[in-house]
């Protein structure tokens, strides 16, 4: 990443810090599988649901990603890199914390779709902007 093509793009980060940053986006829908993956049986008990409806938390959040996707890349295109991410990481958390504050299956579920929706965003800006800064054998190495 040379140093002009960064000022040129605003960023105002090191390599490693954007390496840790591009990845932190990217496993942002990693950590949210991984964290509900051991505590589904658990949750479908406490909500009071059968197990199955707390299985579709899974399902739920990996559609409302899929559906997230095709609309960040061009959200990012028209309006910008930085606003729209940050849009769709204060959907994430706000979603993430609906999660943890659901009374009931239903609302978990809803909830689950808008985090899935919201941490797409993280996926998609962060592979568009290695795209932006850098280009064949570099880019690979980037992702």
């Amino acid at each position: 990443m040379s140093k002009a093509r960064t000022e040129r793009q605003g960023i105002a980060l090191g390599p490693r810090q954007f390496i840790a940053l591009m990845a932190a986006l990217m496993t942002m829908t990693a950590i949210a599988t991984d964290i509900n993956l051991p505590a589904i049986a658990a949750t479908a008990a406490n909500l009071e649901a059968p197990l199955s409806r707390g299985q579709l938390t899974i399902t739920l959040f990996f559609l409302g990603y899929a559906v997230g996707q095709l609309f960040w890349g061009s959200l990012a295109d028209r309006f910008g890199r930085k606003p729209v991410l940050m849009a769709g990481i204060a959907i994430y958390v706000a979603s993430s914390l609906a999660c943890a504050l659901s009374p009931d299956m239903n609302t978990l579920l809803f909830a689950r779709f808008v985090q899935g929706a919201g941490g797409g965003a993280g996926a998609i800006i962060s592979r568009v902007m290695i795209r932006d800064l850098f280009e064949g054998e570099r880019m690979a190495r980037m992702m």
